[in-house]
């Protein structure tokens, strides 16, 4: 997401603005890798702007059994920008989900804008 729509989509919720404008300061342009900050003692944000499938195999040496024992990251909230199955399925393969699940936290959240049956399952 560009700063200009993070701010046009931000602006809804206006009770948000204090940690909105700390977001706004420090929020990356769009260059692929990892952006870490903390927005205060309790909020911490990771934003990868990558491939899903590359993304991941940089936080364990395989996509295989590594990551099943890697324990270091325990994601709260994932947004997925992939479009649809149909127009990225590199990125919607059934390789993905489980990875999702292993790298989340307890009752971590997800958000996409597909709705195709592959994804909400």
């Amino acid at each position: 997401m560009r700063k200009e729509d993070l701010r046009h989509t931000l602006a809804h919720w206006p009770e948000l603005d204090e940690l909105t404008s700390r977001l706004y300061g420090v929020y990356p342009n769009l260059t692929p890798g990892f952006h870490r900050f903390e927005l205060d003692e309790n909020i911490s944000v990771t934003l990868i702007f990558n491939e899903v499938i590359s993304a991941l195999s940089d936080l364990a040496p395989t996509l295989a059994t590594e990551l099943w024992e890697y324990q270091s990251w325990n994601v709260d909230a994932w947004f997925l920008d992939g479009f649809a199955p149909a127009q990225n399925p590199e990125m919607w393969n059934e390789r993905l989900f489980p990875l999702i699940n292993r790298l989340s936290a307890p009752n971590a959240t997800a958000a996409t804008f597909t709705s195709a049956g592959i994804v909400k399952r």
